[in-house]
């Protein structure tokens, strides 16, 4: 007769001090100025390591977090009338090539990341996806109906870069009628909401724990965390001596659920991502910086204005226009 086991449910114990934001100026201080700005010559290195690397190695486990399109995203993409063109800046997994196949629209996605770039190929083998630098991309001018950038421009860490990114959204934009929606992460965070995230300087490391199985450094013994080492009521560690063995399981007054506490470093490894957290101010202020520098460098006329901003869980959502 074989004995079944109850499932249990597994609870990874996540020390507070691990999911703190950590500001850049602590970690490296050399990286700003006596006015909390990011200095300039030190971006690159600061993106190369807390932004694009960081996205190369979690970029599985991000995808399997970000298959929901944002309603308003959605809502904005919907406006436009079949047969428009429009441009995803940071595509990451071609979420919303997904909700964009039933519009009649289409629609060309850009990302820095290589790993999501080839992730979102899988999912859309059809749509025009390829590597692009959102500060200088290699797309004419003068062409999309509308354009998105979702959870980028605050990856760029200084105000001199997001500027530019900005210009080069208004760049691709059409002259008549070409509008641009940029979402950004919000320094006014909203408390006891999903995702909220207690920071103390607008320029921060955001922790991100990547589970093991999703690791391209993990192997299938990282993969069977849970079943070598579980954690007791009274937090003291017992180690399986074989895979096979069936879980243990605590049943006490406060714990009837067969829940089983596993040590973070067996399931988790914690990663660091650079934020700038804006406040409503600083992106109005980036995007007319950004008008003002693409008028600058071109002879383009086209009025371009901001049509309207609003605050999205969290975020800093801002739409731009050529008229």
């Amino acid at each position: 007769m074989v004995k079944k086991y109850k499932k249990s449910n597994v609870i990874i114990n996540i020390k507070p001090s691990d999911k703190q934001c950590k500001p850049v100026k602590e970690v490296f201080p050399d990286t700003i100025d006596k006015s909390d700005n990011m200095l300039s010559i030190n971006y690159e290195l600061l993106e190369s390591k807390y932004v694009h690397d960081v996205y190369e190695t979690m970029a599985e486990h991000f995808s399997h977090t970000r298959s929901i399109p944002w309603p308003k995203v959605k809502n904005f993409l919907a406006s436009f009338s079949p047969g428009s063109i429009i441009l995803d800046v940071g595509c990451g997994n071609g979420r919303y090539l997904e909700c964009t196949k039933n519009l009649n629209i289409f629609l060309i996605g850009v990302d820095r990341c290589k790993s999501l770039i080839e992730i979102a190929k899988t999912k859309n083998s059809s749509s025009a996806l390829f590597i692009d630098d959102c500060t200088q991309l290699n797309i004419r001018s003068h062409i999309f109906d509308g354009i998105i950038c979702i959870a980028v421009i605050h990856h760029l860490s200084n105000s001199e870069r997001r500027i530019q990114a900005v210009s080069e959204l208004i760049r691709c934009a059409k002259k008549s009628g070409g509008k641009i929606l940029i979402y950004v992460w919000s320094w006014n965070q909203v408390a006891d909401t999903v995702g909220v995230r207690a920071v103390t300087s607008k320029d921060s490391l955001v922790p991100w724990h990547l589970q093991k199985k999703y690791s391209k450094l993990g192997n299938e013994k990282n993969n069977d965390y849970v079943r070598n080492v579980i954690i007791d009521q009274d937090n003291k560690e017992i180690t399986h001596k074989s895979l096979t063995t069936p879980y243990k399981t605590y049943n006490s007054s406060n714990n009837k659920k067969h829940i089983i506490h596993v040590h973070p470093e067996r399931y988790l490894i914690p990663l660091q991502r650079y934020y700038h957290f804006f406040e409503e101010y600083e992106i109005i202020d980036i995007c007319n910086h950004g008008i003002n520098l693409y008028h600058s460098q071109t002879e383009d006329k086209s009025i371009i204005s901001i049509k309207q901003i609003y605050f999205d869980s969290n975020n800093w959502a801002i739409e731009l226009e050529k008229i």
